[in-house]
């Protein structure tokens, strides 16, 4: 039997468990606002050096997140850690062939595009239209949204059988695609508003904020994002 997703019902969720956690969250995002602070500072030096350590971080703070959340005992384990290790790295190899497939294609369809070379006005017209998009604020968010359309399905989906690796739960990711059934617009919807319309809006504030500012409120949002983000898994796995 399908289950339909309550956005109610997931709000209800997500603020009672912040309302009960306020302490535990208020820790978290502490190390969620280092992690940011330090990346920014090393950034500004060295943009690629960072990089490594911080997604090692952001990887280890994620894992941590989720066992904390579900109280895993110990917090830690060898064997569970290298398992939801294996599985995270099999769910990012699909989603780099799944956008690595959609940038051959855009490259395929860019490649047709001067086959109209014969017919000035079409080509001319297409090649205007390539230049807008690049260059054009408002369409380069477009092209923002579209990309993470398609990442809600080739990895934020899937990372549901990476929480399930953690969480000791059937970690398929047919299952993770199964459980959704029936609610595959409602869930995309929810990961464009976290992930997408937030995420614009904390790097348009942090225009006119310093870097601690901008580091507080990525913070924040990454602690909003990863219980919406269990609460819906929780949704779909009770």
């Amino acid at each position: 039997m399908q289950k339909r997703l309550s956005i109610l019902a997931l709000s209800n969720d997500v603020f009672g468990f912040i309302g009960h956690n306020l302490l535990l969250l208020t820790v978290l995002t502490f190390f969620s606002f280092a992690g940011s602070y330090l990346f920014n500072v090393l950034a500004a030096y060295h943009l690629k050096l960072a990089a490594v350590p911080y997604g090692v971080y952001i990887y280890l703070y994620y894992y941590a997140f989720i066992a904390l959340y579900y109280n895993q005992k110990p917090l830690f384990s060898k064997e569970k850690f290298l398992e939801s290790l294996k599985m995270f790295c099999k769910i990012l190899l699909f989603s780099l062939c799944v956008l690595l497939v959609a940038h051959i294609g855009f490259y395929i369809l860019r490649s047709l595009a001067r086959s109209f070379i014969i017919f000035p006005s079409i080509y001319g017209f297409l090649q205007r239209t390539y230049h807008f998009v690049l260059s054009n604020p408002y369409t380069r968010i477009g092209v923002f949204l579209g990309s993470l359309f398609l990442l809600s399905f080739s990895f934020l989906i899937p990372c549901f059988s990476w929480v399930s690796t953690i969480n000791g739960k059937d970690n398929s990711l047919l299952a993770a695609y199964e459980n959704l059934r029936g609610n595959y617009l409602k869930v995309v919807l929810i990961f464009m508003f976290l992930f997408g319309f937030l995420s614009l809006l904390i790097s348009s504030l942090g225009l006119f904020l310093g870097r601690g500012g901008l580091s507080a409120l990525c913070a924040l949002l990454t602690v909003f994002q990863i219980v919406c983000y269990l609460k819906l898994y929780d949704q779909f796995n009770e």
